[in-house]
């Protein structure tokens, strides 16, 4: 498929499943501020991988691994 299409439809499952919340929103910009990539993975696309991150490393060890990332 070509990048637009993909784009689509992440556009249309992201309006239809997952609402952007201030979170997502301050994670972005906090992203930009550091200076790191514009890649994102879309909300849709994250929602489904976060409960996989959990469950292979833990809860614990997820919330050090995300905490890492910011504070680096």
């Amino acid at each position: 498929m070509v990048q637009q299409t993909w784009t689509a439809v992440d556009d249309y499952l992201n309006g239809l499943l997952v609402e952007e919340d201030e979170a997502l929103r301050a994670a972005g910009r906090g992203s930009e501020t550091a200076g790191l990539t514009t890649h994102q993975v879309a909300s849709n696309q994250g929602r489904l991988l976060h409960p996989i991150a959990v469950r292979t490393v833990g809860e614990k060890g997820y919330d050090d691994f995300v905490l890492a990332l910011v504070t680096d």
